[in-house]
């Protein structure tokens, strides 16, 4: 089986698509699993699934894995910054937010007392997420519009003994994508990588 795969590469390529698509689709964002009740009307607003679909397809579509295209250039652009899982995360963590306010609303000044902690992070974490989805939410969509990626930067980050990074971008200047990055260390106190550039994509 091993050696049908190294003399097929377009079937090696559809196996890596495959499992790069499950990766993203899974992890469109760890907070809707917390919102599975609310009705998908809702999310739309935030995350809207045709948008997802024209944004991968930018990046992951057929021509990708045509026959002329060796492993090593297939490997190059699976290794790019996915905007398509921006977008997710972005509209996931903001349509989260959201839903846990409408929530806390609910509960007893007890119970608030208790979760008062996570609360603090959490308000700093949706403010954060809130700024990103209204400065962000247009441009994901022009983008999609004119199928042209812009130039940008962007950071990963990670939660302490995780090993999933989730990505940030669309900063016109390095210097946006620094502050960002220091207020996600600092403020939220996550891992964070450098700040990287993209070149785009037409």
């Amino acid at each position: 089986m091993g050696m049908g795969f190294a003399r097929n590469p377009v079937a090696m390529k559809k196996v890596i698509l495959i499992l790069i698509l499950g990766l993203l689709l899974s992890g469109c964002s760890e907070e809707n699993s917390k919102t599975a009740e609310i009705k998908k009307t809702e999310l739309v607003g935030y995350v809207d699934k045709n948008l997802f679909s024209k944004l991968l397809e930018l990046q992951i579509n057929n021509e990708i894995i045509k026959k002329d295209t060796t492993i090593n250039e297939f490997a190059k652009i699976v290794s790019e910054p996915f905007i398509s899982n921006m977008y997710s995360l972005i509209g996931g963590t903001a349509f989260a937010c959201v839903i846990i306010d409408k929530a806390e609303k609910k509960m007893s000044i007890e119970v608030l007392d208790l979760m008062q902690k996570s609360r603090e992070v959490r308000k700093i974490k949706c403010e954060i997420f809130e700024n990103l989805y209204n400065n962000y939410d247009k441009k994901f969509r022009e983008i999609a519009n004119t199928k042209k990626i812009p130039p940008y930067y962007y950071f990963r980050y990670y939660k302490p003994n995780d090993d999933a990074a989730k990505l940030i971008g669309l900063f016109d200047a390095k210097d946006q994508c620094l502050i960002l990055a220091k207020k996600f260390q600092q403020d939220l106190e996550y891992l964070i990588s450098e700040c990287e550039y993209f070149i785009g994509k037409e």
